[in-house]
C-alpha cells in the first residue's frame, strides 16, 4: 500500500511495509501543491490538484493500485462515541443517531474500534461524518488519472490511530499534539490514548520568527481554557511537531507562564525509518499503516452506499405487466401520430405554397411596419444583453461558496447561515463559540476565505442553555464570486 497526504501547500507518499503497529517507511517522496488548488480538504481548482497528482505520481513513478489518500478538513465531523458490542450493520445504525443534529447533505458514516470491553460487552469507538460529494470530489480526480485507490482516510483519524497503538510516551497522559502543515496548526487532544477534541488554526506569521510564536502559543492557550472549562482538567503537556529546535524552546519559554512544557513529537521503536524522515514531520501519512480491528475507510463506506442505492431497485411482475401495457398504448400512439403528420404535411404544403406566392411576398417585402417591429425587438435583445453583462458582475452564492465558508469551522467555533442577500451581496452569519472574546478570530477566519470585501462584527449574546456564545457577523462578498 502507498499513502498519500494531501495538503494546503505540499503533497507526500509514504512507501512502507510491516504489519500490525510496527511499520517500516522505506520511501518519502513530497512535492509543492498549486497555490489556491486545495484549502483545508475543500478541492478549489479541480484542474490544477488533478495536474499536480498526475506529475507526482508521473515523476516518481508511484503505484497506481492500493492507494490510501489522506485529506483533511473541518468537512469530516468526528466524536467518540461508546456503542454496544453488536454487529457492523446495527453500529453504523447506532453511529447515524449520534449525528442526528448534525446537518449534512448525502450523509456518510463510519467509526473505528478504539477498544473492546467483553466484560461491559461495550465498545470505545472514534465516529465520523462527511458528505458524499466531499469524498466523490477525490474518487474522481483519481479515477481521472487511472489511480485506483482502496482507502480515503483522515489526518487527525491517522494520528488518533496511530499513537493509540504504537509505544510513546505519550500512554498514560493527556496531551496535546500539534503538526504545523503548511500556514496551518492542526491541533489533537489526546486522554489516555483517547481522542477529546481537534481543531486546525490558521497561521499568519513567517515561520521561526517572533510573531509565528505568539499565534502558536495563543492557539494552544485557547485549546487549554477551553479543554479545562470543558472536562475540569488542565493540559500541561504539549507536542509540536514539524517545528525547528530553535522556535519549539522559544514556544516553551512562553508556555513556562501557563504551567505547560513542550516537546517534540515522541519518536517510537515501532517506526523504522530507511530514509530521510520522522514522526514529528510525517505521522499523518504513518498513521494509514496501522491496522485496527475495524477502521475508518471513507471510499469504501461512499462506495457501499452508491452500490446499496443501485441494488435497492428490484422491479416486480406488476411493474412488468405494466410495462407491457405502456408499449401497446405507445404503438397505437404511433400510428395515430403518423396519420395525423400525414395530415399536417398536406396542410404545410399548402402553406408554403402560399407564402411562396409572388403577391404576397411583394407584399411582406413592403410592409414597413415588419421592418419596424424587427428593428425593436433587436434593440430589446442587446438590451437584455447588457442587462445580462452587468449581472454577471454580482457575485452568487453557490454550494462552493458554503462549503468554503464552513471549512474554517472548528471544535471551538461553528457557524450558521442565517441569510443571503444576493441584491447587495450581503451574508449574515452566526458563530457558535464555546470561549469569550473570540470574535477578532471568528473574522479573521471568514477572512482567510478569500471570499468577502468586509467581514464585521454586529455584536454578540451568550445562550445560558447552551453555555455558547452567538456572535453575529456581516459579510459583504467581493464582485463576481460565484459567477
Amino acid at each position: 500500500m502507498i499513502s498519500v497526504h494531501l495538503g494546503n501547500e505540499e503533497m507526500y507518499a509514504i512507501l512502507a511495509s510491516g504489519s500490525g503497529k510496527n511499520i517500516t517507511v522505506n520511501n518519502i517522496y513530497t512535492m509543492p501543491v498549486s497555490q489556491g488548488a486545495i484549502m483545508n480538504g475543500v478541492i478549489v481548482n479541480e484542474d490544477a490538484l488533478k495536474a499536480d497528482i498526475s506529475k507526482f505520481w508521473e515523476e516518481n513513478k508511484l503505484p497506481r493500485k492500493d492507494v490510501n489518500v489522506v485529506v483533511k478538513g473541518k468537512q469530516i465531523t468526528m466524536k467518540n462515541v461508546v456503542l454496544p458490542l453488536v454487529k457492523e450493520k446495527n453500529a453504523f445504525d447506532l453511529v447515524s443517531m449520534e449525528f442526528s443534529n448534525v446537518e449534512k447533505n448525502n450523509p456518510v458514516f463510519d467509526y473505528m474500534v478504539l477498544d473492546e470491553d467483553k466484560k461491559t460487552k461495550k465498545m470505545n469507538t472514534l465516529a465520523v461524518i462527511t458528505e458524499a460529494d466531499f469524498i466523490k470530489s477525490y474518487i474522481s480526480i483519481f479515477s481521472e488519472l487511472k489511480i485506483k485507490l482502496s482507502c480515503i482516510s483522515n489526518d487527525i483519524i491517522n494520528i488518533v490511530k496511530l499513537f493509540n497503538n504504537i509505544d510513546t510516551e505519550l500512554k498514560g497522559e493527556t496531551a496535546l499534539l500539534q503538526f504545523l502543515d503548511g500556514n496551518n496548526i492542526v491541533s489533537i487532544i489526546l486522554s489516555q490514548g483517547e481522542y477529546k477534541y481537534s481543531q486546525s488554526t490558521r497561521i499568519f506569521s513567517d515561520r521561526d520568527t517572533a510573531d509565528f510564536v505568539s499565534e502558536v502559543v495563543n492557539s494552544i492557550s485557547t485549546i487549554k481554557q477551553f479543554y479545562m472549562s470543558t472536562y475540569k482538567e488542565d493540559i500541561n503537556k504539549v507536542y509540536l511537531g514539524g517545528i525547528s529546535a530553535e522556535t519549539l524552546e522559544k514556544i516553551g519559554l512562553s508556555l513556562s507562564i501557563y504551567n505547560t512544557e513542550a516537546f517534540p513529537v515522541p519518536e517510537s521503536d515501532n517506526i523504522n525509518f530507511k530514509t530521510d524522515g520522522n514522526l514529528s514531520s510525517y505521522a499523518m501519512g504513518i498513521g494509514a499503516f496501522i491496522e485496527s480491528k475495524k477502521d475508518i475507510n471513507l471510499f469504501k463506506r461512499f462506495s457501499a452506499e452508491v452500490n446499496e442505492k443501485k441494488t435497492s431497485f428490484l422491479p416486480d411482475t406488476r411493474l412488468i405487466a405494466g410495462a407491457g401495457v405502456l408499449v401497446g398504448f405507445i404503438v397505437i400512439a404511433s400510428v395515430i401520430l403518423l396519420v395525423r403528420n400525414h395530415l399536417l404535411t398536406k396542410s404545410l404544403e399548402e402553406c408554403n405554397a402560399y407564402i411562396n406566392d409572388a403577391q404576397n411576398q411583394k407584399m411582406v417585402s413592403d410592409s414597413a411596419n415588419v421592418v419596424a417591429e424587427n428593428e425593436r425587438l433587436e434593440k430589446n435583445i442587446q438590451t437584455l444583453a447588457d442587462q445580462k453583462t452587468v449581472i454577471r458582475t454580482y457575485p452568487m452564492f453557490n454550494t462552493t461558496i458554503k462549503n468554503m465558508i464552513m471549512a474554517t469551522q472548528d471544535s471551538i467555533t461553528s457557524f450558521k447561515i442565517l441569510r443571503v442577500d444576493t441584491d447587495s451581496g450581503t451574508v449574515r452569519i452566526e458563530a457558535t463559540c464555546g470561549v469569550a472574546n473570540f470574535n477578532s478570530a471568528i473574522v479573521d477566519k471568514l477572512n482567510t476565505t478569500g471570499l468577502f470585501e468586509n467581514v464585521d462584527y454586529t455584536g454578540y449574546t451568550f445562550d445560558e442553555n447552551e453555555s455558547v456564545y452567538k456572535v453575529n457577523v456581516n459579510c459583504i462578498l467581493k464582485e463576481s464570486i460565484g459567477q
